[in-house]
């Protein structure tokens, strides 16, 4: 039997800025003996001096970048454990990883190596964390998924590789030919290929940051790519060398076009030390998180200001729905099945936020009308909910996490008092500079109005059924919310 009580964790560094400290730190917070081997591609950013004295950490400085398979072999020489995990300065194991992924070792004897779960900091899985061999047929599919955006199309990828120490010497490490980019696919393949196992855990989670290396442009990591692409073809395919440079050729133009299309104005945008200190802390279930969705920054905004002290503007989001849909199932698979304690929280009409489009669009319309409109068939109730209301009821909430189990609750939120959306219209005309003249308008003379409306970009997310919907009540209960804490509100003055 192998002796699983240490896992030797090698990190190569090039100028990773802040990373680096934090995932030391962070590794010597994980359950289980850690060995932590430290191997500095000659940065320029003094991002690993800390290592030349810090306590449990075996540090390598060397005076030019030899690649990166090259760096790894070199830590790999200096492992304690028996297993070998390679990870990136910006990759965040979750506090259990190592152990779900040391018990998979010794539960498969045939393992030579696994991946874990590869998250990026919002959540959805990257597509590097578990992949099939390529070929040309799949690496242009992967080219022109991100040139079209289209699914469908074939790819290698399947959306850090823990490897047993024996196999990984018997099969002769990375292969050094790779100074970036393919060693991996390259590694896993000559494992297989000695007879071992390449298996996924997903229930081991890691958190990756990507892109946390500073001093490369973007065009010296294609150039790596377009290398490590050659070579790996070179070492497993009969395709003739002219077509395969023909294809990389054709990939670097895609990829400047993307890259001119989508790069900012600043290039290095990697957060400071203690934000990255405290995003990991709370998705690796290191501190109690609480995640806040919201379809546009009203809620934020009073939150913000609460927390922080600070106030901020947040842009408004496209593709609403789908969002919040996609944060509740992210709420639901990562926190809920862990136990973590958490809310859901929906609540109706929002009123009182400078970023308030529903209201704010009504009052707009409202101050350039020649009358005053009347909605006589529009009775149907709503109980709008003031931003500042909302947001104390959440600062209450955190204050008495004694109130919240271990079950997801879905809870809907209302406002103060219940009004028809005709008396929401009257009141919003009262707070803009509207005529006294009124102007009673029908069912039918309000379709063709919306109808209209809809056609301008400014009112174009006006639902097809608003007009059927003014005469349906949209009002909710408030009881259970009330249990966790109350709020006084204040009735519906735009």
């Amino acid at each position: 039997m192998i002796d699983f009580k240490t896992i030797s964790v090698i990190i190569v560094n090039f100028n990773s800025g802040p990373f680096l400290r934090e995932s030391v730190s962070h590794l010597k917070r994980c359950r289980g003996a850690v060995d932590i081997i430290v191997v500095d591609n000659a940065s320029t950013d003094l991002s690993a001096e800390f290592c030349h004295t810090e306590l449990g950490v075996q540090f390598f400085p060397l005076d030019s970048n030899i690649g990166f398979g090259a760096a790894c072999n070199l830590g790999a020489k200096a492992a304690r454990g028996q297993i070998l995990l390679f990870l990136n300065p910006d990759c965040f194991p979750s506090t259990d990883a190592f152990e779900i992924l040391l018990a998979f070792f010794e539960a498969n004897q045939n393992l030579g190596a696994c991946g874990g779960l590869l998250l990026g900091f919002d959540g959805r899985e990257q597509s590097g964390g578990r992949r099939r061999d390529p070929t040309l047929m799949l690496s242009a599919g992967k080219v022109m998924r991100r040139v079209t955006g289209l699914r469908f199309l074939p790819t290698f990828d399947l959306s850090n590789e823990p490897v047993r120490e024996s196999v990984f010497r018997g099969v002769g490490g990375f292969d050094e030919a790779f100074f970036l980019h393919f060693e991996d696919l390259d590694l896993c393949r000559s494992i297989r290929r000695s007879g071992f196992e390449v298996r996924f855990v997903p229930q081991a989670v890691f958190f990756h940051y990507q892109g946390a290396s500073g001093g490369l442009t973007s065009g010296t990591l294609g150039a790596h790519k377009a290398r490590g692409f050659l070579e790996y073809f070179r070492k497993y395919s009969d395709i003739p060398g002219f077509v395969l440079r023909t294809l990389v050729g054709v990939v670097n133009l895609v990829d400047e076009g993307l890259q001119t299309r989508n790069s900012g104005a600043n290039s290095d945008q990697r957060p400071p030390a203690a934000e990255i200190r405290g995003l990991i802390a709370g998705l690796t279930a290191g501190t109690v998180v609480h995640v806040v969705l919201g379809a546009r920054s009203d809620i934020g905004e009073a939150l913000i200001a609460r927390l922080t002290k600070n106030s901020a503007e947040a842009k408004s989001r496209s593709e609403v729905a789908r969002r919040l849909q996609e944060g509740e199932r992210w709420i639901e698979s990562n926190l809920h099945h862990k136990g973590v304690p958490a809310f859901i929280l929906r609540p109706t009409l929002v009123f009182g936020g400078r970023w308030n489009r529903n209201i704010n669009a009504i009052k707009r319309v409202l101050a350039r009308s020649p009358f005053r409109p009347r909605l006589p068939f529009a009775v149907g109730l709503r109980n709008p909910i003031h931003a500042d209301d909302l947001a104390e009821w959440i600062m209450r909430v955190l204050g008495s996490s004694s109130k919240l189990d271990t079950e997801l609750a879905v809870v809907e939120y209302p406002g103060g008092e219940p009004i028809s959306f005709d008396t929401l219209l009257a009141r919003c005309a009262d707070s803009v500079d509207c005529p006294v003249r009124t102007l009673r308008v029908n069912h039918l003379a309000l379709r063709c109005i919306i109808f209209a409306l809809r056609r301008l970009p400014t009112f174009g997310e006006i639902p097809k059924d608003f007009v059927d919907r003014l005469a349906q009540d949209f009002t909710f209960t408030d009881t259970r919310a009330s249990l966790a804490a109350s709020v006084e509100k204040r009735r519906f003055r735009p």
